[in-house]
Parts: structure tokens; sequence; C-alpha cells
């Protein structure tokens, strides 16, 4: 089965559900939708057969734009519908207690069987890294760190894989410069911290 939109008779985008055989022939199909714009963005097929489809609704619910949930039977038939609240789901998949999961923006939603929300939580975002490479290029190259209280510490490899040497900074915030006596060649540098970094830089003489 596929899902994504069809424009109504009076602009405004619906829910479409079409079910083919091998070869791309319709076998059926089925639209969901109402007074504004609805779009789904994903479906799966589930144990029992029927299907799961993520979209978002401007017709229902609250907020201006709201996660929707649909659960068909195996011919398409509507089984279930849940307005999940602000937002828009982006992917949903059944999860191993006969749930699902779905995924939009940055939040992540878990439903029981029946599309009850159970729990939301927010995505992490990855924390941005706290030092970077000035000058990856040159005789010498430059390296610039912040917020470490415990100071600055890399490892240095060359392009074997083998470590040449270490950098370390007592400061919680410096610059860092590297490679006088070094030989030519490619070397990168590796931090180790909850999240660890590696920057290739590339010495010139």
């Amino acid at each position: 089965a596929v899902t994504g939109i069809k424009w109504d008779s009076y602009g405004y985008t619906d829910i479409t559900l079409i079910k083919t055989n091998p070869v791309g022939d319709s076998l059926w199909g089925h639209s969901w939708g109402g007074a504004d714009d609805d779009a789904s963005t994903c479906v799966q097929q589930t144990t029992d057969g029927g299907y799961i489809i993520s979209a978002e609704t401007r017709s229902f619910g609250e907020a201006r734009v709201n996660a929707w949930l649909l659960k068909t039977d195996v011919n398409g038939d509507t089984t279930w519908a849940r307005i999940l609240g602000a937002g828009w789901g982006h992917s949903v998949q059944q999860t191993t207690d006969g749930g699902y999961i779905i995924c939009g923006g940055l939040t992540l939603i878990k439903t029981d069987s029946l599309g009850y929300v159970g729990v939301e939580e927010p995505i992490t975002k990855p924390a941005l890294t706290d030092w970077r490479v000035v000058s990856p290029v040159g005789s010498t190259v430059t390296l610039k760190y912040s917020n470490r209280p415990q100071g600055f510490h890399a490892f240095v490899f060359d392009a074997s894989g083998r470590k040449v040497d270490e950098m370390r900074s007592q400061g919680e915030s410096g610059t860092i410069t590297w490679g006088q006596g070094v030989s030519a060649g490619v070397y990168f540098v590796r931090v180790e911290s909850s999240h660890p970094a590696t920057k290739k830089i590339i010495l010139i003489k």
C-alpha cells in the first residue's frame, strides 16, 4: 500500500491510501480529510494485516497543525484515528508490544495498540563541539577551544593510525598551535569526551 495526498473539490489536500497488486494496478483506495489541508507522511503494514498511517492535520485538533495517527484493517477501512497534539508525524513504526512509535520534528511519541499516548519525549540534539581547528593546513596548525573547566587534551595520530603526540592546555578556554618540529604530512586530532570528535589537519613544510 502507498499513502499520499489528493486535492478535494475545494482545493484542499486529503490523505489517501491505495492498495495495489504486484504489477501496480489499484485494488482499492480510501481517503481522509476535513475542511483544511491534511497530509500523510508514512504508512506501514501492521502485524494484523492492516495499516498504520502517520499524518498531519489542519482540519482537526486544537493546534494549527496536529499530528494524526490512523489505523485501518486489511481492506483499508478505518479502525481508529487519534489526534496526538500539536506537531506532525514524519514516520511511524509498530513496536514489539503492539503499540506504535511516531517521530515528528523534535518529538518522539509512543502509543499503545489503540493509539493512545503513553510517552512523549523531546529528541535530544547532539551537543555542539567545543573545539575547532582554525587553520587546518600550514607549517603549523591552530586550534581553539572553550567551555572546558578541566582543560583541553587531544591525541594526534598520523595517517597510519599511530599516535605521534598529545596536545594539552590547562585553561578553560584558549588557543593551541601545533606542528613545530613535526614532519610534513596528514594528521588527525582526536578528542575523547562525552562527544568524541576527530579532525583532519595537514602540515606543509
